[in-house]
């Protein structure tokens, strides 16, 4: 099975660490035996940069031979489809189905976004989407949940002291963790700062941001941190709970994305249907008092990478069975 794998989430030179899921996801394929090449781009949402991808991306497709196109995000999407040219998968991780999200709202763009999505999702042959609450979003009815993996490897508990250790933190020192540059609308970075600033000062609680850090050490910041705080106006399948599950850290939540269901069964943890940030803040406060890990570990097996990437390639075969009843 060869694999054309199309993405504009792929690290660069200047950002090496981008969406290191999707590396992750591409890694394990390839170890299931998957014969996949990365076709990354970058549009920068400017018009003649995405002619000339297209261009080199329909070119590529048409002399070369692959089994599927899997395009990574609706967007990559709507480029491999015009016209489609072999079986095509999509994955939709969220906001290319629920908007784009800045400081003063929704872009007016996300409006023909969201239909332009509609028509990608009905000309794939197969469509995925990284969590179950998005099929709101989508009109087509037949699609598969697959939420991002984690490396198991990486992501595990850790002893808190060595961790802060390694980071050259305060031992004795309260830090709620908050994944996400804070310049990202989306991730919502001055409400998580209004929440800490909500705890009893005589906690001396800090914010603990982690951002622009290699994949190797986003595990050792989470197993320094007491708690993560996650306070996103929308997500798919957010990765940073999944990874802060790993490293049985407490989680504090608003209800986005899937993050009640995955934290259904970790204990210590809460989900908070408000963004008030004093509402966040008391139950962080309640968190952080009881100073307990989580059972998060033994839940996140189940989202282990090499496994989740046995159940991609049985949604690769099966949109080669469809095209090929189609044909």
């Amino acid at each position: 099975m060869r694999i054309l794998y199309v993405t504009s989430e792929w690290p660069t030179e200047t950002h090496p660490w981008y969406a290191p899921f999707l590396v992750r996801q591409v890694g394990a394929l390839r170890r299931a035996g998957v014969d996949i090449e990365v076709f990354p781009f970058r549009g920068q949402r400017k018009l003649k940069n995405y002619v000339r991808i297209y261009r080199r991306l329909h070119t590529k497709i048409r002399n070369e031979s692959f089994d599927v196109i899997h395009a990574q995000f609706g967007h990559s999407g709507l480029l491999a489809s015009i016209p489609k040219r072999s079986p095509m998968v999509v994955t939709f991780q969220g906001s290319d189905l629920q908007g784009i999200y800045t400081s003063r709202g929704y872009h007016p763009i996300s409006y023909p976004l969201k239909i332009a999505m509609q028509w990608v999702a009905f000309a794939a042959d197969e469509v995925v989407l990284v969590a179950e609450h998005m099929h709101r979003f989508l009109k087509r009815c037949d699609y598969h949940v697959i939420p991002g993996g984690i490396d198991l490897g990486l992501f595990r508990p850790l002893p808190q002291e060595r961790a802060r250790l390694q980071l050259g933190l305060e031992p004795d020192r309260l830090l709620v963790a908050f994944v996400g540059s804070p310049t990202n609308a989306v991730k919502r970075h001055w409400l998580a700062k209004e929440a800490v600033g909500n705890l009893p000062k005589a906690l001396g609680v800090e914010l603990l941001t982690i951002t622009g850090v290699s994949p190797e050490q986003v595990p050792i910041h989470l197993n320094a941190a007491d708690a993560l705080l996650v306070t996103s106006k929308h997500e798919g399948s957010p990765n940073m709970v999944k990874e802060a599950m790993a490293c049985n850290l407490p989680i504090v939540s608003v209800k986005v994305g899937d993050v009640s269901e995955r934290l259904a069964k970790v204990t210590g943890c809460a989900v908070i249907d408000s963004d008030d940030p004093k509402e966040i803040a008391c139950q962080l406060e309640q968190v952080l008092y009881r100073r307990e890990r989580t059972n998060g570990w033994e839940v996140a097996q189940e989202l282990d990478e090499n496994r989740l990437a046995l159940r991609q390639i049985e949604v690769y075969e099966s949109a080669i069975a469809k095209n090929r009843r189609r044909r």
